[in-house]
């Protein structure tokens, strides 16, 4: 859950004659302040490179055959009128 700048300075307030400055800070870091904060697991990571490197794999299989129709077309002596 991401706490927005206002609820993080309320929260803040009110718990500093709590807890101190010192364990209030420790406990807001545990809350990001926006999504992008939040942090990845190495299975969520692992998942995504492997979806990534197929991804990738699909493409180079791609060019590869792009390429050996372009060498078979090159390699294919012109035709009169340009055909």
């Amino acid at each position: 859950m991401a706490l927005d700048a206002r609820h993080r300075s309320s929260i803040y307030r009110k718990l500093v004659p709590i807890l101190g400055e010192d364990d209030t800070n420790a406990l807001l870091t545990q809350y990001p302040s926006i999504e992008a904060d939040e942090l990845v697991t190495k299975q969520l990571l692992r998942g995504e490179l492997a979806e990534l490197r197929s991804e990738v794999g699909g493409l180079r299989a791609d060019l590869a055959t792009l390429e050996t129709k372009l060498t078979v077309r090159s390699a294919r002596p012109s035709s009169p009128g340009g055909r």
